[in-house]
């Protein structure tokens, strides 16, 4: 998930946020699960992240991925 390869890289949310071209505010509302990313947010996050956080765990979490 998200928060885990952040923690692997060593990225701060205000960092993602930057990179991804959010407010850092929403990076801590993805996490809680407040809201989720738009479909775009969610291209760029996986952009971002080199493949390892895909669009469809982004926008559709709670789908079993096996």
């Amino acid at each position: 998930n998200l928060k885990s390869w952040q923690l692997k890289n060593k990225i701060t949310d205000t960092q993602l946020a930057r990179l991804v071209g959010v407010d850092q505010s929403m990076i801590c509302h993805y996490h809680a699960g407040r809201r989720r990313p738009s479909p775009e947010t969610a291209l760029r996050i996986e952009e971002v992240t080199g493949g390892k956080v895909t669009l469809r765990e982004i926008l559709f979490p709670n789908l079993n991925n096996d």
